[in-house]
């Protein structure tokens, strides 16, 4: 029910899949374009944070520290969808920060994908949250698939995880690496179990290693 056990690396009982899913883990996350994104992103997203924190702390307002973490999730790093959740948060404690000139589209979207990682792994929900998260993965990963075959062979790309690996192993990847796995491109399913692996492996662990 849970449609882990032949795909990804998390519980993939499928050993070769696990292999092949595993290197192109490893060298997508040792990637150098990847890496010097998520550097500047995280100082990006640390920043704003603290900002607001400085804030909160001259109202002398208490800052719980796992609820911001929520909101400093690795989604734009990870899918290349900018996060709004942290400014929401912020104007959810009686706060006014302007989101006038953020398209309500983007701010929906990126409300959808955080409530969904979060629901993944509440018991009572994560049946229907597993799927609702995999059409939505799914979704973005084919529209992300069309926006890239449909501009120029010259066109910059940008370095999130998504993009590195829907490329991977086609003229236009972005770190001209060779798999010994797997000499394909990868299709939907196997993107969507890496980028699953992801809110699995990175958001809710550090959430839950503060709590």
């Amino acid at each position: 029910d849970l449609e882990m056990e032949d795909c990804g690396i998390f519980a993939n009982r499928n050993l070769e899949g696990w292999k092949i899913n595993r290197e192109f883990f490893i060298k997508m996350a040792m990637s150098k374009k990847f890496l010097k994104m998520l550097t500047e992103k995280t100082y990006e997203k640390a920043t704003d944070m603290f900002k607001l924190w400085d804030i909160m702390i001259h109202d002398k307002r208490d800052v719980d520290l796992s609820k911001w973490l929520e909101t400093f999730a690795a989604v734009s790093t990870s899918t290349g969808i900018s996060t709004y959740s942290m400014i929401s948060y912020f104007n959810s404690l009686g706060y006014k920060y302007n989101l006038d000139d953020i398209p309500i589209s983007e701010r929906e979207q990126s409300s959808k994908l955080i409530s969904l990682i979060n629901s993944f792994f509440k018991l009572d929900y994560v049946l229907s949250a597993i799927k609702q998260l995999k059409d939505f993965l799914i979704e973005l990963i084919q529209r992300r698939r069309v926006e890239i075959n449909l501009l120029s062979n010259y066109a910059l790309l940008p370095s999130d995880f998504l993009t590195l690996l829907l490329t991977a192993n086609t003229p236009r990847d972005l770190e001209y690496t060779s798999y010994k796995s797997l000499n394909r491109p990868l299709n939907d399913h196997e993107i969507f179990a890496a980028i699953r692996d992801i809110f699995l492996g990175s958001i809710e662990s550090v959430i839950n290693y503060l709590i």
